[in-house]
């Protein structure tokens, strides 16, 4: 059924059905339409470790699915930061791994290049939205360095399910109130530009190796602490000095961009996954936190020279 249908170039999978829905609504393969619209069910600007990703791949029938995985979805943000026994899991079942804070990020709504849409228009016929506006860190298009689009600021009008609106907007005109709609230049921190190319260098990473042991082992090392998990009294004190320097570097303005939901520590907003066990014992047992926060974990590190 679904071999009839290819990936554009950039698209991003899981809203690939959206497009999809569309053509088999208005083309030749309207009887696929409802099997269709059962895909664009939940389907939300971010996730990870989904089944949609590799059910997509395999009805689709793509022989180099792991090379379409790297380009058109969220694959190298998912394995990249796990423990060795999380990871055989999540070869065997990427669905049996629940990463924490993907609700907490700032992709709460879909998102798109104003120049994208108009060049999408011209070369394919249709407008469709880019994996890479998906990813969380990102602010600009990376082809057009245009501020991302993700709402109208004449009447706040914006996409949170492919099944309300399964496309960017024709000719970026909102379909609520037929204004043009217009992005708004975002000056990022020096630190934000660093989370933003990084996170787009993983997502186009082809490289499986384990992060998540190199990271930590440099987290405590900075402290002076071995590799080795030690439960005293001293660890837990120089920890809990680098987590409080690590969420220091960050401003409450940075913070609150790159999540949407913060708490109250010490006088300032956070996000609490900045002060997960996952960023400072290799062999925690609480569940795997989103790789925004090892990103930013990473360019902290580099700014201390470690």
């Amino acid at each position: 059924m679904m071999s009839l249908f290819q990936l554009l170039p950039d698209e991003d999978l899981i809203s690939a059905a959206g497009r999809w829905y569309l053509m088999t609504r208005v083309g030749s393969a309207y009887s696929s339409a409802h099997y269709m619209a059962t895909l664009l069910n939940g389907r939300m600007p971010h996730h990870l470790c989904s089944t949609v990703t590799s059910q997509y791949l395999s009805e689709l029938r793509i022989d180099d699915r792991a090379k379409k995985a790297v380009e058109h979805s969220l694959a190298p943000f998912e394995s990249s930061f796990l423990r060795d026994d999380e990871r055989d899991i999540y070869q065997r079942s990427p669905s049996a791994i629940t990463i924490t804070g993907v609700r907490s990020t700032h992709i709460q709504r879909f998102r798109w290049c104003a120049v994208c849409v108009m060049n999408d228009e011209a070369t394919f016929g249709v407008p469709y939205f880019h994996r890479n506006h998906q990813l969380p860190g990102v602010f600009h298009c990376d082809k057009h360095q245009e501020p991302l689009i993700e709402s109208c600021f004449a009447c706040g009008w914006h996409i949170t399910s492919l099944a309300k609106q399964n496309l960017p907007p024709f000719d970026n005109i909102c379909p609520n109130c037929n204004r043009s709609l217009e992005s708004v230049e975002i000056q990022l921190s020096d630190s934000m530009q660093n989370i933003q190319r990084n996170s787009l260098a993983l997502a186009r990473s082809t490289d499986c190796t384990d992060r998540l042991t190199p990271l930590i082992t440099r987290v405590r090392a900075s402290v002076g602490l071995s590799s080795a998990q030690q439960n005293t009294q001293a660890e837990r004190k120089r920890l809990t000095e680098f987590c409080d320097a690590f969420i220091d570097f960050y401003s409450e303005d940075e913070i609150e961009s790159l999540f949407s939901q913060v708490v109250d520590f010490k006088g300032r907003k956070i996000s609490k996954l900045m002060r997960s066990p996952r960023i400072k014992f290799i062999e925690s047992r609480v569940a795997p936190i989103h790789p925004l926060l090892y990103l930013m974990l990473s360019l902290f590190l580099a700014s201390q020279g470690d």
